[in-house]
């Protein structure tokens, strides 16, 4: 599966369970840890905990496997790393006390797809 389809899969879980305010940012050329990096937020921290359990669920069901998780169901951050790929879920308050976004303000940002859904009126 391309880096590409394994991000547009990951926003799309997220936006599935309701997390918003997704950003994928491309920093390759702005850190030697990884990749990619994709921000998004969860009302509260069980919010956070489903969005991340469902992700890490969903990518195992394709044979990609996170090498660490940091945070809890308790933390108002959680971190998931897939080596080349690092998923952080923040409460909002949480994402703008840290600011990641700015640690890669030069970063190229990825236009991810998100399946559409029909909704149930």
């Amino acid at each position: 599966m391309k880096e590409i389809d394994i991000l547009n899969t990951i926003a799309d879980i997220i936006h599935s369970k309701k997390g918003y305010n997704i950003l994928c940012l491309e920093v390759k050329k702005n850190s030697s840890m990884t990749d990619y990096i994709i921000i998004c937020e969860g009302h509260i921290e069980r919010h956070i905990k489903s969005i991340s359990d469902e992700i890490e669920k969903k990518l195992k069901n394709i044979k990609v496997t996170p090498l660490h998780i940091d945070g809890n169901r308790n933390s108002p951050w959680i971190v998931l790393d897939y080596l080349n790929i690092l998923i952080h879920i923040f409460r909002p308050e949480t994402r703008r006390e840290y600011k990641i976004e700015e640690l890669y303000k030069d970063a190229k940002i990825v236009n991810v797809k998100i399946k559409e859904r029909k909704r149930h009126d």
